[in-house]
Parts: C-alpha cells; structure tokens; sequence
C-alpha cells in the first residue's frame, strides 16, 4: 500500500503551520492525492478544518469550485460529513449550492445521508432545490425516508410540500424505501402527513408492505396494515405474494405474522409455476424456514406446476470457505445420529448415494433436505480435497433404515450415540 504523501497528511490532520512550512515555493493547485484525485480543498472540507479550508481559499486562492475523479467538489465534502461550519463558509464565499458529483448527486443529498439538520437548512435557505433528482430518480426526501431521519423530513416537508410526491427510476416511493430499512418513525411520519396510495407498486409489483416483511420487519408491516389498508395477500408482478417473499429471505417472524396471526395461507401458490413458500424456502435451503412452514401445517407434498415437491427442490449443498464441514438433512419429524468419517470426500458420495440409490433402496418416504455448511480451518487451504483429518456429520433421520445404509457408503464411518431431537436443536 502507497504511503499517503505528507501534503496530505498534514491537511488530514489539520496541521496549517506544518503545511505551510511544506508548501513553501510549491504549487499547492497542482496538489492531487492518489486516484480520488481529492486536492487540500477536499481534504480540509472534508475533516472539518475550517482554518485551514479559509487558508488556502483566501491566501492561496484556490479554486473552490475543484473537483476530484468523482467530480465531488469541497462543498459536497462538507455537507457529506456534517461539518456545518464548512458549509456556511463555502456557501458565503458563493459555492455552487446545486453542483453535481458522479451519478447526479447534490451537497443537499449528501447532507440527507446524515441528521445534521442545521447543513440541511443552511443549503436550503441558500436556494438548494430539494425537487432535482440523481441518476437513480431520488430526491433528497426520497434519501432522507431510507436514512429514517424524521426531523430532516418534518423539515422538508415544510420547505417543499410537494418533494414527498417523488419516484425513483424503477418506480419505488420513499414509504418503500423507508419500510424496506425498517425506519419505523419516518413510516409514520410518511403514512400522516404524506398521501401515498396504498399498496402502491414498484416496476416488479412490490408493495411497502412486501418490502417491510421480505426483511424481517413486522411492526412495520403491522403499522401498514392498520393505518393504510394495505393487503396482505397482494401479489408482485410475478404472482408472488409477501409470504412467498419471506420465504426467500427466511423471515420466519414475518411468516408466522402472515399465517398464525392474518390467517394467510401457508399453501398459498406463486407465479406460473405454482409455487408455495415451501417451495422457495426449500430451494434457498433455508432450513429453519422449512421446519416453521411445516409446523404451521406447509404441504410437504404439495407439487409445484412442474410436479415437484418441496423437498425435491432442496438447493445442493454449499460450501464457504471457511473449514471442517458440517453435514445435516433435515426432516419434518425425526431422530438426530451423529457420526463421524475420515475422507472428506465422503459428505459429496454420501449426497450422491442417497438422493440417487439410498432412498428408494431403504423405503424413505421423504428426501432431506441438506445444508453443507463450514465451521472452522480447511485441513487443507483454499478447498476440502484429499485430508486424512477427521471430519464430523450430524444427520435428523426420519427411518431408522438410513442407519442401514451408512455400512454400504464408507467403512470408515462409525456410528456414535444417538441424541434426541430437542438435545440437537439446543445443541
């Protein structure tokens, strides 16, 4: 890594006397730092060095409208970290208010991203327009909704009535954005003084609704339902409805808000295909996801418009790379068998031998389905390849029969005590 040049150093830091010493004779606008491009402006603008920013505006008369690679002028800087010092002596000496960096974003939007009100209300008054828009279609209320800031919307609100009314380029609203980021406060500032129409939909049919459960957050979703009639059992431009979307993303809190308390149904079908959530969850291998589904009665049989079953969608078994591997099929009822092998190679042939030959050979009535997940050290690096290191499995059975199979897999498999089904949960 380049060591950063003491030019720069010393403006990070503050450190005018030093720099001054260090730029004696120099040529302090030619002064560029890295691939940022950032000059002295944008450092001092940036750490909130007001004596020094002044320094080199008025001694050395620097261009303060400079940009860098991103073309983030010194203003932006300043807005962007909450120096409002900075900012109103940018402003007084007659910097661009409405400038645009890389990807259409004001100092204004970048004063959103962070509850400094009083940076907020120096742009404005200094002609700021809260209506222009970056490259995404957001508005600076639009970047306020996901940052949560209920104060800076308050504000906003009353300079520029209209700047609630906004959609980005894919059609999402900030009572989208502000749900999807769980910003509870700004939902309900949004639902009371803003006139969004319920369950209103994106380009791919996603309602505020959808978005608030599809991450987990229920008291939100909760506050839709009661204060804007949204519908639980709206659908999404594929057919999709919020329960199928909380199964992607095992929100397992979401699906027993749906099902045990708004009396959705856990069978519900999705798309073309016909799929129910048990479906998604199972192909995601989200295995908590399955056993709340099934214990809120999911179908386990239920077949998809391609005939499959949940439990054959089951996604293969993953690997990270992060070490000693962890074998384990999950059944709606079941005991728990721990086991261990000496070949590493046994986990991928194990997979193999029992989805094609073990669970017809030993009467299963259903498949597992299985995680391969990575709790420590690789014995051997990047990859599981060859390693006489000993490897551990833990495996839910639903028959006794699959202990017949283990002799047929690998000789160097043996069979340790049995555990019950709630000492592996806990474990």
């Amino acid at each position: 890594m380049t060591e950063e040049p003491r030019l720069f150093k010393l403006a990070r830091r503050g450190q005018l006397e030093l720099l001054k010493d260090a730029l004696r004779g120099g040529d302090a606008a030619g002064q560029r730092c890295g691939r940022s491009g950032d000059t002295l402006l944008h450092l001092a603008a940036r750490h909130g060095h007001l004596h020094l920013l002044a320094w080199l505006l008025e001694e050395l008369e620097l261009d303060m409208e400079v940009a860098n690679v991103d073309y983030k002028r010194p203003l932006h800087e300043a807005a962007s970290a909450g120096h409002g010092e900075c900012v109103s002596y940018l402003l007084a000496k007659g910097a661009c208010v409405d400038a645009l960096k890389r990807g259409d974003w004001t100092p204004l939007m970048m004063a959103c991203t962070r509850q400094n009100l009083e940076v907020i209300k120096d742009l404005v008054e200094h002609g700021a327009n809260p209506l222009l828009k970056n490259k995404d279609g957001w508005n600076c209320f639009h970047i306020a909704s996901r940052e949560g800031h209920g104060q800076v919307l308050s504000y906003l609100l009353a300079a520029s009535p209209s700047c609630w009314d906004t959609e980005s380029t894919t059609r999402r609203t900030p009572l989208h954005t502000a749900a999807m980021h769980g910003c509870r406060d700004a939902v309900e500032l949004l639902l009371e003084r803003c006139g969004y129409e319920p369950d209103s939909r994106d380009n791919c049919g996603v309602t505020p609704f959808m978005d608030a459960l599809q991450h987990g957050h229920v008291d939100i979703a909760r506050l839709l339902l009661e204060k804007h009639g949204a519908c639980p059992t709206a659908v999404d431009a594929l057919g999709a409805q919020a329960l199928h979307r909380a199964a992607v993303t095992a929100q397992d809190g979401a699906i027993w808000f749906l099902v045990a308390e708004l009396g959705v149904g856990v069978n519900e079908r999705a798309t073309a295909l016909r799929l129910t959530a048990l479906h998604y969850a199972a192909k995601e291998g989200h295995t908590d996801t399955i056993r709340t589904l099934l214990s809120l009665g999911a179908d386990l049989e239920a077949k998809d418009g391609k005939g499959r079953s949940g439990k054959l969608l089951a996604h293969p078994p993953c690997i990270t790379a992060r070490g000693t591997p962890e074998l384990s099929c999950v059944y709606a009822n079941g005991s728990w068998c721990s086991l261990t092998c000496q070949n590493p190679f046994f986990f991928h042939f194990f997979l193999f031998f029992f989805f094609q030959k073990g669970s017809h050979s030993a009467g299963l009535s259903d498949v597992c389905v299985f995680e391969l997940a990575v709790l420590g050290p690789s014995p051997c690096g990047k990859k599981l390849q060859h390693s006489s290191g000993l490897f551990s499995a833990r495996l839910l059975i639903l028959h006794e029969a699959l202990i017949s199979l283990i002799p047929l897999i690998s000789p160097n498999i043996s069979q340790k005590s049995k555990l019950s089904q709630n000492e592996a949960v806990q474990g």
